[in-house]
């Protein structure tokens, strides 16, 4: 229901999401700090806060406070 609503709307068909999901491994170091980085500066692009580290469900408030929680290792 929701996707019909959603495309009459918009006056378009078809699903919502065309392409096929992919994934990239993690490569090196380099790449995670990247791969972090760009995660915690999405909620800044979005408008809801100023800086990374006072999103409360962003690791970049971990990091700012010196924690590493085990799944960000």
């Amino acid at each position: 229901h929701y996707t019909r609503a959603f495309n009459a709307r918009r006056d378009r068909d078809g699903p919502l999401f065309r392409a096929r999901y992919a994934s990239r491994s993690i490569e090196d170091e380099q790449h995670r700090e990247t791969v972090l980085w760009y995660m915690d500066q999405n909620p800044v692009a979005a408008g809801l806060v100023g800086n990374p580290a006072d999103h409360p469900w962003g690791s970049a408030r971990d990091f700012d406070r010196g924690r590493r929680r085990p799944w960000l290792e």
